[in-house]
């Protein structure tokens, strides 16, 4: 019996002792359903925050077009031409045949408006039409006018038209003799101020001792002195070199404007 006792008590004691354990699970066990609410809490609080991220994305790839560029098609994702807001190409928002629009496509110009050579509608009364169509504008293709004698003039009348910025050139021979005064002079008319330029190149010798006057000393693009001024020049002396060279000169004479003009002018020239 005293050992039934003594193993009673073992067992007891092995009941006890098991029994904190058992407790101790037991806690173990509440912590854990406890750490699982929690952990449930978080899900939840934390669940909506993903739906209401998951439903922006949703949002800006239907916003876009299920996530293609916006302004494009949403089948093919190829950009579509009515998203810019730019005009189509060619007509840069003009409309073709009103003034300063195209008229070159099949369009033609509204009320008195014509159609120039660059294929724009404008006012008629804004187009060019030069008298002098052959090009002449630089010393190498000048148009060759009337030789001139001593004490003479020579009025070409209306020559010319600069459609500027333009220079016109002309070139003519002056026979110089003894007692002349040696003054090339030009003058041009217009209804608007242009620059006129005398150069000089002996037939014999070198134009030396050029006299502008009042005007402006100059030399020409091809080396040859002279003189320019304001719708007329008047070179008051020059020389030739050589003791037997004589006076006789070929005179080259520029008229140009350095604005954007279109003016007709009346040429004259003298010795």
């Amino acid at each position: 019996m005293a050992w039934r006792c003594e193993a009673g008590v073992v067992v007891l004691g092995l009941a006890f002792a098991c029994g904190p354990e058992g407790v101790a699970a037991g806690t173990e066990t509440e912590t854990d359903t406890e750490s699982g609410t929690a952990a449930d809490t978080e899900s939840a609080n934390t669940g909506p925050s993903s739906a209401s991220a998951s439903a922006s994305a949703t949002a800006s790839a239907s916003a876009s077009g299920d996530g293609t560029t916006s302004g494009s098609d949403p089948t093919t994702g190829a950009p579509d031409p009515d998203s810019s807001g730019d005009p189509p190409p060619g007509t840069d928002g003009c409309t073709p045949g009103l003034e300063g629009c195209l008229c070159d496509v099949g369009a033609m110009c509204e009320g008195d408006l014509v159609c120039d050579e660059e294929g724009f509608c404008v006012d008629p009364d804004s187009i060019c039409s030069p008298l002098d169509e052959d090009p002449h504008d630089d010393e190498s293709t000048a148009y060759d006018v009337d030789a001139v004698g001593c004490s003479g003039t020579i009025d070409l009348g209306l020559i010319g038209t600069l459609e500027g910025p333009q220079t016109d050139w002309y070139t003519f021979l002056g026979n110089e003799s003894f007692a002349c005064p040696e003054e090339p002079s030009v003058e041009v008319v217009a209804d608007e101020d242009l620059e006129v330029c005398v150069y000089i190149e002996c037939v014999q010798g070198n134009a030396v001792d050029i006299d502008c006057g009042g005007a402006d000393a100059a030399d020409s693009p091809d080396g040859r002195p002279g003189c320019c001024d304001t719708n007329q020049v008047d070179m008051d002396d020059y020389d030739c070199s050589g003791m037997f060279s004589g006076l006789d000169i070929v005179a080259w004479v520029s008229v140009g404007s350095r604005e954007r003009i279109c003016a007709d002018y009346t040429l004259s020239y003298s010795l």
